[in-house]
C-alpha cells in the first residue's frame, strides 16, 4: 500500500469514527442542534461588535470546521456512564447548544439596541432560521438606514472652578460636529474628561459628575449633544436634598512607605514600626531590622512630592516604576484626607515584598533534528543583592547530545550514549537605573533605565572540535511610553577559540571551502548592538496585538580605526589582529514582525515574518559562524533539522551545519484550547538563507531577486503546548512539503514521505 492510499483509509476511518459519534443521534425528535450565526449587514465595520452581543454561540470548532470538544462530550454521553466518560464530559468535552428562540428573539433586541448605540436610531433587524437534518443556522439581517449626525455640541459646567478647563479643552476630544453619533464616544469623552481633572489636582472628581443630554430634530434627526458637569456633593449634606459644593484641588501632605507590607501583620506588631524620614517622605521599617531597600531606590521610582498637586498620572507613574523593580508582589498606592474637610491628602503606599532569592531547576529531553539528547539549567536569582534592588542572576547549563560525526575517526563516548556536550555558566547584574555619563540621557523618570552588566562562559565539545567562547557586554534598557522598549549594549566582547581534531580538519581542507574552513578558526568580535522592541499586548484583554523587534548590530570599527591609524602588522591575508586573533567587522541588522490575531478567548491566529542579512567588511571577508544566519530548529523551520537548510539550492554532500548572510523566515500558527492545561496548534513554516555572494564550493546558494522565493523551504505540522502556568513544555511534529536542497523544480518531497520523515521538536515556551 503506498503513502496516498494509505493516507486516504486514514481519512475514511476518521470519518467514520466522528461519525458513529455523532451528537445528533443523541437529540430529542423536536431539538436542533446551533450550527452557526450569520450577520449579514451593510455595515461590515459594526459586525464584530454584532456578534459578540448574539447570546447564544454555536460549539466551537477547530479550525472554523471541526466540533472536536463536542464530538469528546458525544463520546462520553454514549453507552453506561463511568468515571472516565465523565471526566471526558466534564473536563474535555462541551455541551451541544441546542437552538432556543427565546434566544434568538433576545438577540434580535440587543442587536437594535446596539444599532441605536452606534447611531443607527432606524436600523431594521430582522432573524430567519434554517432548519437541515438536525442543525439549526441563525440569520441576523441588519439593515442600517440613515445614520443620525452630530450637529451641536454644547458644553455646560455649574462650577464656575471648573468652566475654563472644560470649555477650552477640546483638542483631545472624539466628541465633534459632523460625526456619526456613537454612545462609545460619550462614554470616552467622559473618562477622559475625568482623568484631566484628576491630573489638574481634582482628586474626589469621578465620571459620575458628568452627564449628557441628546436632542434629536423630528424632520432631520439630527442630534444636538449637551455635556453638563456638576458641581461636587458635599460631604456633611444631611436631609432629602444633598447640597453642593465647588469641586477643590487637592496637595500632598505626609508620603509613608512601608516597604514590607504584609496585610496580615496583626496591630500589636505594627506598633513595632519606626520612621525613617528621607527628604520629604516617611517610611516605615520593623525596630529590629533595616529597610529591606535603601529609601533613595524607591524615591527615585516616586513621582510626587510632599507639597505637590495631586496628579493622577503621577500616581499611575508610580505604581508602573516600582513594579518594574520585580521586587514586590504587589504596590497599593492609597490617599487619606489628612483631616475632614481639609484638601490636604495623606498617601499610603504599601509594598508587599516577594521572595527575595529565587532558584530554578529545570530539565529537558532534547530532539534536534533527529539528534537525542538531555538538557538541564539551573538559575540562582536575587532582586536586591546591595539592598539597591539589584537583580544579581547565575545561570548554569549543561547537555549532552548524540550527534552524528562527520569524520570516520574514532570518537568517545559519553555516558554510554552521547559523543557531544555543552557546558555554561552566565553572571549578570541589573542596576536599576543609568550609571556614569548615560545619566543625562534620561532625565525623565519614566524612561525606568536598566543597566546590565553579564559575563558568559560556554563549551561545546564534539567528536571533531572543541569551541570554548567568553562573552563580556555593558550595555541599558529604558522604556518610551507603555508600548516602546529601547536596548543599548554599546560594549560586547566575544573571545571565540576552536580547536579541531587531525581528521576533522583534513576533512576542512579536502573540501576547499575557504569559507567553511574560516568558520572554525579562533576570531574576536567587538560589538556594539540596539534594539528597538514593540509590542502593544494589554494583559487580561482579548485583543489583537503586534510585537515588532528590530535590531542593528556593528562590529569591528573601533579596531579597524585604532590598527589602521597605528598601522599595525597585519597577517599572510592582510587582516589585523588583536591578541593573536583575526577580529571581525561587519553590519548586520534584523527584523522579527508578529501579529496575534486573536478570534476568541479561545482560538488565536499567529503571523509572523522575520529576516536579516549580515555584512563582512574591512577585515572580515565572512560572516563570523556565531553571527551568521541559519534555518531550521524548534523556533524556526519545524519540519526540518536545525542548521539542516540552505544555503539557496545548495545540497551539501556533508553533515555540516549550514549557514547564511540573508536569512527570510514566514510562519503561521493557529492555537486552540483542547483541555484546561492543553493547547493544540497548527503550523506552517517557510524561508531559507542565502549567501550575498557566489560562491563555488556552493552552487545555487546566492540569493537571487527573481528566484528567491522558488527556493523557500516549506514544512507543516501541528503541536501541543502544556501550559503550567510558571512554564509552558511545547511539542511539534512537522513534516516537510517543498525541501529546496533538491532544486530544479523537483523539491515537493510530500509525496515521498515516510514516518522518519517526521521530525520533533521539544521546547520550552511558544516559538513565538
Amino acid at each position: 500500500m503506498n503513502n496516498s492510499k494509505a493516507g486516504h483509509h486514514l481519512i475514511i476511518l476518521f470519518i467514520l469514527i466522528f461519525s458513529a459519534c455523532s451528537p445528533y443521534k443523541q437529540l430529542d425528535k423536536d431539538q436542533y442542534l446551533l450550527d452557526r450565526n450569520v450577520v449579514i449587514t451593510d455595515k461590515p465595520e459594526l459586525k464584530d461588535g454584532i456578534k459578540a452581543i448574539i447570546k447564544q454561540k454555536a460549539n466551537r470548532r477547530i479550525l472554523g470546521v471541526f466540533r472536536f470538544h463536542l464530538t469528546v462530550y458525544s463520546i462520553g454521553n454514549r453507552g453506561k456512564p463511568n468515571k472516565f466518560k465523565n471526566w471526558l464530559k466534564n473536563t474535555v468535552g462541551e455541551e451541544p447548544v441546542l437552538l432556543d428562540t427565546l434566544f434568538t428573539n433576545k438577540s434580535s433586541s440587543q442587536i437594535k439596541q446596539y444599532m441605536a448605540k452606534n447611531g443607527y436610531f432606524r436600523a431594521e433587524v430582522n432573524d430567519t432560521t434554517i432548519y437541515r437534518k438536525k442543525k439549526a443556522t441563525v440569520k441576523y439581517i441588519i439593515k442600517a438606514n440613515e445614520p443620525s449626525y452630530i450637529t451641536k455640541v454644547v458644553r455646560e459646567t455649574a462650577d464656575s472652578n471648573l468652566d475654563s478647563l472644560v470649555r477650552l479643552d477640546t483638542s483631545g476630544t472624539k466628541l465633534k460636529t459632523g460625526i456619526i453619533y456613537r454612545e462609545s464616544i460619550l462614554q470616552g469623552d467622559r473618562e477622559r474628561l475625568s482623568q484631566l481633572l484628576r491630573n489638574r489636582g481634582y482628586y474626589q472628581f469621578s465620571p459620575q459628575y458628568i452627564s449628557y443630554r441628546v436632542y434629536t430634530s423630528d424632520t432631520t434627526h439630527n442630534l444636538a449633544v449637551f455635556q453638563d458637569v456638576s458641581m461636587a456633593e458635599s460631604s456633611d449634606s444631611s436631609g432629602e436634598s444633598p447640597q453642593f459644593i465647588p469641586h477643590r484641588k487637592f496637595y500632598l501632605n505626609r508620603i509613608i512607605f512601608n516597604p514590607d507590607y504584609d496585610p496580615m501583620r496583626v496591630e500589636s506588631v505594627v506598633q513595632n514600626f519606626d520612621s525613617v524620614y528621607y527628604k520629604e517622605y516617611i517610611f516605615l521599617k520593623d525596630r529590629n531590622s533595616k529597610l529591606p531597600v535603601r529609601p533613595e531606590v524607591i524615591a527615585n521610582h516616586t513621582y510626587f512630592r510632599q507639597g505637590s498637586l495631586f496628579r493622577q498620572i503621577a500616581s499611575d507613574y508610580t505604581y508602573k516604576s516600582l513594579n518594574l523593580l520585580g521586587l514586590y508582589r504587589f504596590v497599593n498606592i492609597n490617599y487619606e484626607l489628612t483631616y475632614p474637610d481639609s484638601n490636604l491628602l495623606d498617601c499610603f503606599v504599601n509594598l508587599g515584598s516577594s521572595s527575595k532569592q529565587e532558584y530554578v531547576t529545570e530539565f529537558e529531553g532534547t530532539n534536534n533534528g533527529g539528534n537525542l539528547g538531555v538538557a538541564g539549567n539551573f538559575a540562582y536569582r536575587n532582586r536586591n543583592v546591595f539592598r539597591g534592588a539589584e537583580m544579581f542572576e547565575l545561570k548554569l547549563r549543561g547537555a549532552l547530545e548524540s550527534q552524528k560525526n562527520f569524520t570516520t575517526e574514532d570518537e568517545r563516548k559519553i555516558l554510554v550514549l552521547f559523543n557531544t556536550y555543552e557546558l555554561g555558566v552566565e553572571s549578570s547584574i541589573h542596576l536599576p537605573k543609568a550609571i556614569g555619563a548615560l545619566q543625562k540621557l534620561f532625565k525623565r523618570k519614566t524612561a525606568n533605565p536598566i543597566t546590565v552588566f553579564s559575563t558568559n562562559y560556554n563549551i561545546q565539545n564534539r567528536p571533531e572540535f572543541n569551541r570554548s567562547i567568553l562573552d563580556f557586554s555593558a550595555g541599558v534598557e529604558w522604556r518610551n511610553g507603555r508600548y516602546i522598549k529601547h536596548i543599548a549594549t554599546p560594549f560586547q566582547v566575544n573571545f571565540v577559540n576552536v580547536k579541531l581534531s587531525p581528521a576533522f580538519e583534513a576533512a576542512l581542507r579536502n573540501l576547499n571551502d575557504p569559507v567553511l574552513f574560516s568558520s572554525y578558526q579562533n576570531h574576536l568580535i567587538t560589538n556594539g548592538r540596539y534594539s528597538f522592541i514593540f509590542n502593544n499586548q494589554r494583559l487580561n484583554e482579548i485583543k489583537n496585538f503586534v510585537f515588532f523587534r528590530g535590531n542593528v548590530e556593528f562590529a569591528g570599527n573601533t579596531l579597524q580605526l585604532f590598527s589602521s591609524m597605528n598601522k599595525s602588522p597585519k597577517d599572510d591575508q592582510g587582516r589585523y589582529q588583536v591578541l593573536k586573533k583575526n577580529f571581525a567587522q561587519y553590519f548586520r541588522p534584523d527584523v522579527d514582525f508578529r501579529l496575534y490575531q486573536t478570534l476568541n478567548e479561545h482560538n488565536t491566529i499567529v503571523y509572523r515574518i522575520a529576516g536579516g542579512i549580515g555584512i563582512a567588511y574591512g577585515n572580515s571577508k565572512i560572516m563570523p559562524f556565531e553571527k551568521s544566519f541559519y534555518a531550521g530548529g524548534s523556533n524556526d523551520l519545524r519540519a526540518f533539522r536545525a542548521r539542516n537548510v540552505g544555503p539557496g539550492n545548495f545540497n551539501s554532500v556533508n553533515n555540516f551545519e549550514r549557514t547564511g548572510d540573508i536569512k527570510l523566515n514566514g510562519n503561521v500558527e493557529y492555537r486552540f484550547d483542547i483541555l484546561k492545561i492543553l493547547k493544540g496548534a497548527f503550523f506552517v513554516d517557510a524561508g531559507n538563507i542565502w549567501l550575498r555572494n557566489k560562491d563555488a564550493s556552493r552552487p545555487n546558494a546566492e540569493f537571487e531577486i527573481n528566484r528567491f522565493y522558488k527556493q523557500l523551504a516549506v514544512g507543516s505540522g501541528f503541536g501541543f503546548r502544556f501550559d503550567f502556568t510558571f512554564f509552558i513544555f511545547r511539542l511539534d511534529i512537522g513534516v516537510p512539503i517543498v525541501d529546496p536542497q533538491y532544486g530544479n523544480g523537483e523539491n515537493v518531497v510530500v509525496d515521498n514521505l515516510k514516518f522518519r520523515s517526521l521530525i520533533s521538536n521539544f521546547g520550552i515556551g511558544y516559538p513565538f
